[in-house]
C-alpha cells in the first residue's frame, strides 16, 4: 500500500467515526425533545389557544386601566 492510500483510509476512518459520533448526539437529542415535550404535556396539559391569551390579556389590560375596577371604590376591593 502507498503513502497516500493508508493516509485516505485514516481519514475516511476518522470522519466515519465523526458521522457516527453526531448521528448517534442528533438520535439522542431529538429523542430527549420527544420525550421533554410529552412531559411537559402530560405535568401541565396543552397551551391555551390563541384566543385564550387574548382574552386574558383583555382582562388584565382592562384590570390595569381601571376599566372594569376603579381604584377608589371600596366594594371592589374585597
Amino acid at each position: 500500500m502507498t503513502e497516500l492510500s493508508k493516509n485516505s483510509i485514516l481519514i475516511i476512518n476518522i470522519v466515519g467515526v465523526l458521522v457516527i459520533i453526531v448521528a448517534l448526539w442528533g438520535i439522542a437529542y431529538f429523542l430527549n425533545r420527544i420525550f421533554t415535550h410529552y412531559y411537559i404535556r402530560s405535568q401541565l396539559g396543552d397551551m391555551p389557544t390563541r384566543e385564550e391569551v387574548s382574552e386574558l390579556y383583555r382582562k388584565n389590560n382592562a384590570i390595569i386601566e381601571y376599566r372594569e375596577h376603579s381604584p377608589t371604590d371600596k366594594k371592589s376591593t374585597g
